[in-house]
């Protein structure tokens, strides 16, 4: 072979390597559009408040059904939960309760079981089991589709017996919040 074939094919395999290099660093991309549209947790409750009217110390009573609507445009877990009790007395009343007389205010703690200034709330789901209320969220329903309702009902029961706390024949007034949260968390 003479050395200018020679250095042809040299010449020749070096520049097809450095095409071949180059094709082999070199990279391509693509992108990918991303979408989301904010969803609308939201809840309403049919009624806004309910009166037992006047119970005696160690009775129980149920409400009447609640309906509870996903508002939202997102699947939602309702959740719900309790307070104690309270009886605020009116201005310029004696003051009845001996361990808030500065504020005026008899308290009914939210227990597993009425006692002595303690009281007893539940709930109980659609299709559910009687469940304590506590201080603390608790499930009330999972997984609610957007315009679905549920319903559920609760029930009180009054302290065994009345202590410092009880103002007997004043009304006490306890929330029962209901929440509603994504259920795709």
């Amino acid at each position: 072979m003479s050395k200018k074939s020679f250095l042809s094919v040299v010449a020749s395999s070096i520049l097809t390597g450095v095409v071949v290099a180059g094709i082999i660093l070199a990279a391509e991309s693509t992108s990918l559009l991303v979408t989301v549209t904010p969803g609308t947790i939201s809840v309403t409750v049919s009624a806004a408040s309910y009166d037992y009217g006047a119970m005696p110390l160690g009775s129980a009573k149920s409400s009447s059904s609640f309906v509870v609507t996903n508002n939202g445009n997102v699947n939602e877990n309702f959740l719900i939960k309790g307070s104690d009790a309270t009886y605020t007395e009116a201005s310029g009343e004696a003051t009845k309760c001996a361990s808030t007389a500065a504020q005026d205010n008899c308290n009914w703690a939210l227990s597993s079981a009425p006692g002595i200034d303690s009281y007893r709330y539940t709930f109980t789901p659609a299709g559910g089991a009687e469940t304590n209320l506590t201080a603390a969220n608790q499930t009330l329903a999972s997984n609610v589709a957007p315009s679905a309702a549920t319903s559920f009902a609760l029930k009180f029961y009054t302290p065994t017996t009345a202590g410092a706390e009880t103002a007997l024949g004043k009304p006490y007034s306890t929330n029962v919040t209901i929440a509603a949260v994504w259920a795709g968390q």
